[in-house]
């Protein structure tokens, strides 16, 4: 990606003027200690009819929600959004998932041992 704009010396008057921005998000902890996050009477809803709503929607309100959405998102993209995934998901990795090298990695520092799925322990 290059940016062609009038403040720039190789600026090209046959290119159309195009922009950089960098942007960086500090204290993310701290944000999130000040905003009001969901702690009871969760249910589904069918509230959200078109993508509008969402984009109209009031932070300030008594109400929020939690998207269940899927996405098509291009492999070519990938490589562009690699140091900050657009839709990351939380989910549990399991020994199959692994790779040799990660595995070879583990085995290393764990006297021998390969990946294993963890087992929950039951109180």
């Amino acid at each position: 990606m290059k940016a062609n704009n009038k403040y720039m010396s190789n600026y090209s008057n046959n290119v159309i003027s195009s922009y950089l921005m960098d942007s960086d998000a500090n204290n993310l902890y701290g944000s999130a200690m000040v905003n009001n996050l969901p702690y009871g009477n969760f249910k589904w809803s069918n509230d959200i009819k078109s993508s509008q709503y969402i984009l109209n929607y009031n932070p300030e309100t008594d109400v929020g929600y939690f998207l269940d959405v899927n996405l098509h998102y291009p492999k070519h993209l990938h490589d562009y959004h690699s140091l900050y995934p657009l839709a990351p998901e939380n989910t549990k990795v399991t020994a199959d998932m692994v790779s040799e090298f990660s595995n070879d990695i583990y085995k290393e520092y764990h006297k021998g041992k390969s990946i294993k799925d963890e087992q929950i322990k039951k109180k």
